[in-house]
């Protein structure tokens, strides 16, 4: 058996072996209601697309860009162009899906790259008068991945396939990604919003294809030889993508339209966190500054700081 520990030979030991522990009970708590319409969003994990409604925070539209990528070479022979379709993996579904909502597709007019930095208030110059509207399916699950095939139109076809000379990869002269820069994807607004996820970063090699976001050309020869030709958004080879999000609060019903966002004069007794780049809360512990100039806390060690914060969803 052992004995308890006792004070034998405590005499020896230098005064700064000895630790005295004390605690504060409560430390003053400010928080600000802040927001920043820029942050990076470039290649994100996630891509979000269509709108969301909430009574405190108003109308959050959430847009995305990305670059497609040949999956194999253009054989440059002559082709028809039958049908044309979309395949998109929605990681996540939320809203109405038992009305119809439209997707709003058209090509960039700038050149993006993989290495350069994009953010979610940026400017997206787009061809809109070659923009193309499809309908998404409704019925749509809100619990699992959907995985959903849209028919775009021929024109969007004839749009993709203007000049077939330039689908080639080259990195010392200007190729298919400076030829095609690139789709802006969009949902058109509804008065029963809905938003959706997706992800165009590459599978990983447990799946079961090689990609889920793709576009396929069907086409026909002119020998009438049926053959395909697909374009993917979720390429190995990396391709540029960034995050559009658009706050406007001004549509909420409920609250004060979060109008005192940024301004630390204007104390409330409510903070705000909301996703997709919304606004959040700044915490500021004013009392902090005090302790570090108490000279009676001269050499403290911190064992345990805690935080408690009332939650309201």
């Amino acid at each position: 058996c052992l004995k308890g520990p006792t004070k034998i030979g405590t005499g020896i030991l230098p005064g700064p072996d000895f630790v005295a522990i004390g605690s504060i009970d409560t430390l003053s708590v400010r928080s600000y209601t802040m927001f920043n319409d820029s942050v990076r969003t470039d290649n994100p994990a996630l891509s979000y697309l269509g709108q969301l409604y909430d009574p405190y925070f108003g109308t959050t539209t959430a847009e995305f860009v990305t670059q497609i990528r040949m999956a194999s070479a253009w054989d440059g022979l002559p082709f028809t162009i039958d049908s044309i379709k979309l395949n998109l993996a929605l990681q996540s579904v939320k809203g109405s899906t038992l009305i119809t909502h439209s997707l709003r597709i058209a090509e960039i007019t700038d050149e993006i790259y993989t290495d350069s930095a994009y953010y979610s208030n940026r400017k997206i110059n787009a061809d809109t008068l070659h923009e193309y509207v499809v309908d998404l399916p409704t019925g749509m699950r809100t619990d699992t991945i959907d995985n959903i095939v849209i028919n775009l139109p021929p024109e969007f076809g004839k749009d993709l396939t203007r000049d077939t000379s330039m689908f080639f990869y080259n990195n010392t002269v200007p190729d298919f990604r400076s030829y095609f820069k690139g789709l802006y994807f969009r949902m058109a607004s509804n008065s029963d919003p809905m938003i959706v996820s997706l992800s165009l970063q590459a599978p990983g090699s447990t799946s079961a294809t090689a990609y889920n976001n793709f576009i396929t050309l069907y086409m026909h020869d002119d020998q009438n030889v049926f053959k395909s030709f697909i374009l993917i958004l979720d390429a190995t080879n990396t391709n540029a993508s960034f995050n559009i999000f658009r706050h406007n609060f001004s549509t909420a019903t409920i609250g004060n339209k979060m109008e005192h966002r940024n301004d630390a004069r204007y104390l409330d007794t409510l903070s705000y966190l909301q996703c997709l780049n919304g606004v959040f809360t700044k915490i500021s512990l004013p009392g902090l500054e005090a302790l570090k100039n108490n000279a009676s806390f001269k050499g403290v060690g911190i064992n345990k700081a805690r935080l408690i914060v009332p939650l309201f969803y």
